[in-house]
């Protein structure tokens, strides 16, 4: 099923992406630091979301642009991103969340008990 829809065998899409992987180009790094960077941005403002989704979302765009696998976008990124700033993406992300994610979700969280509350004590009140 797989070589018919994609073409190639599985195993062949290994060996491509292990190759792209062992040539990436020159500017490989650089593009790995700024889908890095771009992290904290997807954390803090819109529609926040937590760390790994972000992590995650920036991991699938950096190997489909260096055409590799998702697992080595994740470790070109953590590589860079100690390199050139001397901290961890991880420990730097989890601090993005706490700082934007989590209160944005802790008042979902209140305002979704406040509702259902509100509608209890209606209900009841119809009783």
């Amino acid at each position: 099923i797989y070589q018919a829809r994609f073409s190639e065998t599985l195993n062949q899409t290994r060996e491509g992406l292990m190759k792209a992987e062992e040539n990436l180009p020159e500017t490989a790094r650089d593009t790995a630091l700024e889908h890095a960077d771009a992290i904290a941005g997807l954390i803090e403002k819109g529609n926040t979301m937590p760390f790994y989704q972000a992590y995650d979302q920036m991991a699938v765009r950096l190997s489909g642009r260096l055409e590799i696998t998702q697992n080595a976008a994740k470790g070109l990124m953590n590589e860079t991103y100690a390199q050139a700033n001397g901290r961890e993406l991880y420990d730097d992300g989890k601090a993005a969340e706490e700082a934007y994610h989590k209160p944005v979700r802790e008042a979902e969280i209140a305002a979704r008990k406040a509702e259902q509350l509100q509608n209890r004590s209606r209900s009841r009140s119809y009783s």
